[in-house]
């Protein structure tokens, strides 16, 4: 008899129709987007199920010495992190037996209000809806926690499980009720469970020495930044990473297992041709089903998108205010076809 996973994997794949075999992205073709939309750098890997990563590289990682993007040149990945953060949750919530229906309040040991003042940092006031909120809806964005709150007191915008409403603060929240139970900061855990299986040696939650002299600086019109080096691990943004690591991320949901069948079944439905998963967005098309995440941290853009059924997965990571428009060309070159994800509402290009 079939496992569940195998029914799952099948009605993913038969649910995306064949496409037409998609162009790999030349050097050429890479510098005249960097040209055309100012952008001063980028780095792009693509993976298959069996092969890869192929990684391409152009422009500058730092304006100012003009040190150039190479393959292994790291970037920051913004909310490129959720996905793996989400992964790593998954992962030790299976190890612990931690039901993702189970609100968040039931997993600590302290005083509700006390220790969720010290988790979301802010002001909480009473609030019973507080109590229904589950590690699944933080996975999928259905927490009524507002995206940011940036020091204000807490107010939930919807009753918990109601409907979408992407929170990076919701993931924050998350994250150090896992680090409260599992007894180790995020770094640790995903170390553990993704980037030493994956393989993923140049990527991490927190600063890395190494780093110094293979980061890529963001810039602007107002000129370069200087380098994030976060001491400690946040789930929403503090990825740091290269391309090619990236995609062997990517490879894990390309080739299937239990947790990433798991992500890709929708949870929250977002608009029509858009849904959210545990940790990625998932969007439905003529052109087939793809799972997606987008990046923005001012001047570090990043965009990550893959197709079970077109058995193809891409990552671009920029270092300009501008790099969403050559993630979106990267991605119709690719992933030739319409795409709902390309016209979200949060997507600023």
């Amino acid at each position: 008899m079939p496992s569940r996973r195998d029914i799952l994997a099948s009605l993913f794949l038969s649910a995306v129709p064949a496409r037409p075999q998609s162009e790999k992205i030349s050097p050429g073709l890479l510098d005249r987007w960097l040209s055309e939309h100012r952008l001063p750098g980028a780095s792009i890997a693509w993976v298959s199920r069996g092969g890869g990563p192929a990684e391409i590289a152009a422009g500058v990682a730092d304006p100012e010495s003009k040190r150039q993007v190479e393959p292994g040149t790291i970037f920051q990945a913004a909310s490129l992190s959720k996905p793996v953060f989400a992964y790593t949750f998954l992962k030790e919530a299976a190890a612990r037996k931690l039901d993702l229906d189970r609100p968040l309040t039931a997993m600590l040991d302290h005083p509700f209000r006390s220790r969720l003042r010290a988790l979301m940092a802010s002001e909480v006031p009473e609030d019973p809806r507080l109590a229904l909120i589950t590690p699944r809806m933080v996975l999928s964005h259905s927490t009524g926690v507002p995206n940011w709150l940036r020091n204000q007191p807490l107010a939930l915008q919807f009753r918990p499980g109601e409907k979408f409403g992407y929170s990076g603060e919701a993931y924050v929240y998350l994250q150090n009720v896992l680090e409260h139970v599992a007894g180790h900061p995020l770094q640790d855990l995903a170390q553990r469970h993704v980037f030493e299986p994956l393989g993923m040696r140049d990527s991490s939650f927190v600063w890395r020495s190494d780093f110094e002299h293979r980061a890529a600086i963001g810039s602007s019109e107002s000129g370069p930044r200087h380098k994030w080096r976060p001491a400690e691990g946040l789930a929403a943004g503090t990825l740091h990473t290269t391309a090619a690591d990236y995609a062997r991320f990517l490879r894990r949901f390309l080739r299937g297992d239990e947790i990433t069948l798991q992500m890709l079944k929708p949870a929250t439905q977002v608009q029509d041709g858009l849904a959210w998963g545990l940790g990625w967005g998932l969007e439905s098309s003529p052109a087939g089903s793809a799972f997606w995440q987008w990046g923005d941290d001012g001047e570090f853009k990043a965009f990550a998108i893959g197709s079970v059924g077109r058995d193809l997965a891409l990552v671009v990571l920029t270092n300009g205010s501008t790099g969403l428009r050559v993630c979106r060309e990267a991605i119709q070159q690719m992933l030739p076809g319409p795409h709902p994800a390309l016209s979200f509402r949060m997507v600023r290009y």
